[in-house]
């Protein structure tokens, strides 16, 4: 996680201009719906729908050109970029805010032996590179240009780091990594989420449930969760894994009760109490807001569903989303997942993600075990023949990860 960040250009003079602007702004407009300034600002778009969704492209096709640490000439003196890198410098503070509640809340739930019977693994924390916040910037602002278009409203213009803010969401980031994934081992955790709402630490203001509802499983899947896996499944397990609330994390009146007291000190709460999305993906997800204003992300997940969304699955949905996967072998390896005329093959995969998040979860925490193994269901035939079995390419997510350390350390090196 990088928690050291130097910007490099002086933030000073280039909010001087932008504060000149909105103030030459203001002067000028008095609706909310205003027109575009001259300069320092960027647009999102274009009159027609057509024309927005080719420039949406466009932009994606450009940032996706971002490789290694090398950064377009054009793209580095946009000043959606410079937002960026300011957006990255101003989390460090609140990001060691996070960091040191969330530890010294945890702090007696962490596991710190192999044999201890403590419930949470590990606490993860991490800021959005300048790069990641830069490319979801503009990848959100065509697609916030592109519904206005649509529906006869004024176009989206990025004015400053509040634009960019309010656009993203979430900056900073801690994940909480479950030895024991237990609802009611995650019961434990939310009643310290809770105290540290209610002692006013930071507010609640989104609570997502993550799960997979299962109707059938596939021959396929059951014999490579034998055979891979070691998960041998009956007709009773297979019976109960279909109740809707199986794969929850939390029980809802868990769920609930976090949500009763969160909605004392932020009243609008949302709450989802179980989505399942199509690749199986399981987590619970909170949306949090700190003291200061700063939003960020807390996510609750088990050990071995962390292992493989970490190692493989994120750059898998990067890529999906059209986004940069920084390592350009596995980049390259994961071109026909968004390949015209490979529909068929990417239907497959995200079915085949689906069962392996599910394996995942299945096979996981065992004994309060710390590790989690990089073995994962074996693809259908299909998928093998493509190289894109996940069994296939952990070798690249390894090295993806040892490159993105490199990266960071190059970075600090250089600041």
């Amino acid at each position: 996680m990088n928690l050291t960040i130097t910007p490099n250009f002086t933030p000073n003079k280039f909010f001087n201009v932008v504060k000149n602007n909105n103030q030459q702004r203001n002067n000028t407009y008095s609706t909310g719906n205003l027109a575009p300034l001259s300069h320092d600002t960027v647009s999102f778009g274009a009159k027609k729908p057509k024309k927005v969704v080719e420039v949406v492209q466009k932009t994606v096709e450009t940032v996706n050109g971002l490789r290694k640490e090398k950064v377009m000439d054009d793209v580095t003196h946009d000043f959606g970029y410079h937002i960026a890198g300011v957006l990255e410098r101003d989390a460090a503070v609140p990001m060691g805010y996070f960091q040191n509640v969330m530890t010294q809340n945890f702090k007696k739930m962490i596991s710190t032996e192999m044999n201890d019977d403590k419930i949470i693994h590990s606490l993860g924390f991490r800021i959005k590179s300048r790069e990641s916040i830069y490319e979801k910037m503009m990848t959100l602002g065509y697609k916030k240009t592109q519904e206005a278009v649509e529906n006869g409203q004024e176009m989206f213009f990025l004015r400053g780091k509040d634009d960019a803010a309010a656009l993203l969401g979430d900056i900073i980031g801690g994940r909480i990594v479950l030895r024991d994934d237990s609802k009611k081992a995650v019961k434990k955790v939310l009643g310290v989420l809770g105290s540290m709402v209610e002692k006013n630490i930071f507010k609640i203001t989104k609570i997502e449930s993550y799960r997979p509802v299962v109707g059938s499983i596939p021959d396929w899947v059951v014999k490579g969760y034998k055979t891979d896996l070691n998960i041998k499944l009956d007709e009773a397990q297979i019976k109960a894994m279909a109740k809707p609330d199986f794969f929850s994390y939390a029980a809802s009146e868990d769920i609930a009760a976090l949500a009763e007291i969160s909605r004392k000190r932020y009243p609008d709460l949302a709450v989802n109490f179980g989505t399942d999305l199509p690749n199986g993906y399981q987590a619970l997800h909170m949306n949090i807001e700190l003291p200061d204003g700063t939003v960020g992300e807390i996510q609750i997940m088990g050990r071995d569903v962390e292992k493989f969304k970490d190692l493989l699955e994120d750059d898998v949905y990067k890529r999906r989303c059209l986004k940069t996967v920084k390592y350009a072998p596995l980049h390259d390896r994961l071109a026909p997942l968004v390949a015209e005329g490979e529909k068929e093959l990417q239907v497959a995969h995200v079915d085949y993600t689906r069962w392996v998040y599910i394996g995942q979860r299945l096979k996981a925490p065992k004994k309060f075990s710390t590790k989690a193994s990089e073995k994962f269901l074996t693809a259908p035939q299909m998928i093998l023949d493509r190289g894109l079995g996940y069994n296939q390419i952990t070798h690249l997510g390894r090295e993806a990860r040892e490159y993105e350390k490199t990266l960071k350390s190059a970075k600090k090196k250089r600041h």
